[in-house]
């Protein structure tokens, strides 16, 4: 169809099929309609363009016009059918199944049709008013730099906002290029002006002005570059806080400053990242930018966080105070900027848990370098013996006290060692605790050479004495054993401990590292071939045990070893003792030497009262474990299955002792002479009363030499026949 406009150029309507369908863009039909041509410029063209358009707009509104009236004349007659169908029953389902068809009809093609071109002169006004805003290109710029003098940012941002959308029109354009020059000028211009704004009100904490700022930085697509601007903005508060709250660390002398710091800046942290993910675009990650830009800000504070704490720690009334309560506050910090979203997001993102880990990293730093001096703070409290006297029993008391004080302040090491350093030092603690107990083990040493000097006098309470040193041994064996076990259990749990999946919930892993797992695995390979961690120290006191005891034996034995040597000086070659007829045996009573042996055992219980009930666990243990004369090893599933009293073991040993040594004198007495032989009987029954009275057994050797003497069949093990045949032939 062909219509003639008032500047009588003739326009052919253009094809409506262009603007059917929902995939039409305007951008698109304009550049396909403005193709360059040689006959006429781009301005002609668009003008041409929008008469077109406008006829075509016309027509169509002529069209619809047209479907309006079609509907309108044909609903009298829809009406006068329905009228009919109520007035004439019997042809209900006829008329209505006419009616139906006739409502089809007009909804399906006049109605669609209506519905389409009204869609169709929409598209038509969107490009035209597209066309006429590319036209005026050159009308809005000039007006922006009016705006400019101005100072109307949010007008200036419309009006780029409005460039930006109609530069897509002039892809065609042999100036296109030049237009996108102009367009970025002018948006870099409006971010010059902008950003300034956006700083000051960042730095007024107005939340209006910010809110305003970033939105006309988005409406020119610089979304990212306003986040730029406050990333800048929380950088150079951060270090101005930093600096602020450094200058108090040498008049505060602790560490309140700090933590007064870390207070603020979680706070304040999360306080913006609420403010700046409600106004960020879809396509920026605040959550995960916010903690990129805080570890990078936290690794590069001036002065370094790490010096200053040093310094701090240094001077403070108690180290491992400190050190608590520092790791307590890196804890809460990092549990304050762990909100529920971000614990469910390092579950699922492997890039974001990876930043999390490395902000903890910077974190935490500071405080892995001030624990690298945390075993040597720890030995500095170990407890360390200063003899107050010279008297050994005052020196024993202090030694047990000591030896108590010093296992439960390692017990205190190792729970501050899991708390401070998740264990990380543990291995580092334990050799430092066993370096301790071998140089304690000089003061036992000197405390035994004193002992050792007093052995020549004949009291008793030299024989206490020893038993009581004996005990201080066993109470340390006994407290390295269950620190043995403790720290091999520690150990195994450090190796099996799994990385959390957000390192802000819980900072331990971060804390152990990489470093120390090596050392760890060597300490494993130890235990799972069954070697005792604390091996060297449980070698010297277990060496320093057994001469303890050899040297003990040896004071209480001394008396019994003296009244035994009288058996080798009796005349025991008598065939007869010049008496008239021979006497019965019960007529022989002991001999003196034996007497005396007997008066001296049965003192011995009284003298070893204090031992016979199970308050000594310590001396028991030694006991059971160490290497008293005559004694019989335990095997080591037995050692901690005890039941033997201290008395009853040390009583045992003095009975096998006296029994061994009484026998092989008499075996080594050559012969014995007939009237001799009941003296000896005599002899050694009142040894065995004296033993049964005490609880206490024979020898076997003594036992076979006693049922020689008596004419009767041994039963014992020990076979000496031939030897008591020449004895006594």
């Amino acid at each position: 169809m062909i219509y003639a406009c008032k500047n009588e150029i003739i326009l052919e309507i253009m094809d409506e099929k262009e603007f059917e369908g929902n995939s039409f863009k305007v951008s698109q039909w304009i550049n396909k309609a403005l193709l360059p041509n040689e006959h006429s410029n781009i301005q002609e063209q668009i003008s041409m363009t929008i008469k077109k358009l406008q006829i075509t707009i016309l027509e169509t509104s002529s069209l619809i016009e047209t479907t309006n009236q079609e509907i309108f004349d044909d609903l009298p007659n829809l009406l006068n059918n329905i009228g009919d169908v109520q007035t004439k029953a019997s042809e209900v389902k006829k008329q209505l199944f006419a009616i139906n068809q006739e409502l089809l009809k007009t909804e399906d093609k006049p109605a669609a049709s209506l519905i389409e071109l009204e869609k169709k002169r929409k598209r038509l006004d969107a490009t035209i008013k597209a066309l006429k805003d590319a036209d005026s290109w050159s009308t809005i710029v000039e007006s922006i730099d009016l705006l400019f003098e101005s100072g109307d940012l949010s007008g200036i941002a419309a009006k780029i906002s409005k460039l930006s959308a109609s530069l897509g029109l002039w892809v065609q354009s042999p100036d296109h290029k030049q237009k996108q020059e102009i367009l970025e000028d002018l948006k870099n211009r409006l971010e010059a002006a902008v950003g300034p704004k956006l700083l000051a009100a960042l730095h007024e904490n107005d939340l209006e002005k910010i809110k305003s700022t970033i939105n006309i930085m988005r409406s020119i697509d610089r979304s990212r570059q306003s986040f730029i601007y406050v990333s800048q903005h929380r950088r150079g508060s951060l270090h101005k806080k930093w600096k602020e709250a450094s200058l108090l660390a040498a008049k505060d002398g602790k560490f309140e400053w700090y933590f007064n710091f870390l207070d603020n800046v979680s706070t304040e942290w999360n306080q913006q990242n609420i403010w700046l993910e409600s106004m960020a675009s879809r396509d920026l990650d605040i959550q995960s930018n916010s903690f990129e830009l805080l570890a990078d800000v936290f690794a590069k504070l001036e002065p370094a966080p790490s010096t200053i704490l040093s310094d701090v720690l240094q001077g403070h009334g108690n180290k491992l105070v400190g050190l608590e309560s520092l790791r307590t506050y890196l804890d809460r910090f990092c549990v304050n900027l762990c909100s529920e979203s971000v614990s469910k997001r390092c579950k699922l993102d492997v890039e974001f848990r990876e930043k999390i880990y490395k902000l903890v990293q910077q974190i935490f730093y500071p405080y892995k370098q001030l624990i690298s001096q945390y075993v040597l703070i720890e030995a500095e409290k170990f407890p360390v013996i200063q003899f107050k006297s010279e008297d050994c029993f005052d020196a024993l008391r202090e030694v047990k006290q000591t030896t108590i004080s010093t296992f439960v302040t390692f017990y205190e090491s190792l729970r501050r060692c899991q708390q401070l350093t998740a264990d990380r030092h543990l291995v580092v603690l334990t050799k430092a605790m066993v370096t301790h107990l071998i140089h304690y083990l000089g003061a036992f040493q000197l405390l035994f050479d004193a002992i050792n000097r007093r052995k020549q006098a004949d009291d008793f309470s030299n024989c206490d004495l020893c038993l009581r040193f004996i005990e201080s041994l066993g109470d340390v064996l006994v407290n390295l054993a269950k620190l043995d076990t403790d720290l091999t259990n520690q150990i195994k749990k450090l190796k099996d401990m799994e990385p959390p999946f957000c390192h802000l919930e819980k900072s331990d892993y971060v804390i152990i590292g990489d470093d120390v797992r090596a050392e760890v695995d060597l300490v494993l390979v130890s235990v799972k071939k069954g070697e005792n961690i604390v091996l060297n120290a449980k070698k010297a006191y277990s060496g320093l045990n057994t001469e303890a005891q050899s040297a003990a034996f040896e004071l209480i034995f001394k008396p019994i070893e003296k009244m035994l040597r009288s058996v080798s000086s009796i005349n025991w070659n008598k065939e007869s003792l010049g008496l008239v007829g021979d006497l019965p045996a019960f007529s022989y009573s002991p001999q003196e030497y034996i007497t005396q042996v007997g008066q001296y055992l049965m003192t011995l219980p009284q003298h070893l009262e204090t031992y016979t009930n199970a308050d000594h666990p310590g001396l028991i243990y030694a006991l059971n474990t160490g290497a008293l004369p005559y004694f019989t090893p335990l095997k080591s599933e037995e050692q901690n299955n005890v039941s033997s009293l201290a008395a009853e073991i040390v009583l045992e040993c003095l009975g096998r002792g006296l029994c061994e040594q009484y026998a092989d004198k008499i075996l080594k007495l050559g012969s014995v002479g007939e009237a001799m032989k009941p003296q000896l009987l005599a002899d050694i029954e009142y040894l065995s009363n004296i033993f049964e009275d005490m609880g206490l057994e024979l020898s076997s050797p003594l036992c076979e030499i006693l049922s020689y003497l008596k004419g009767s069949e041994t039963t014992t093990p020990f076979n000496i026949k031939e030897t008591l045949e020449k004895l006594f032939r």
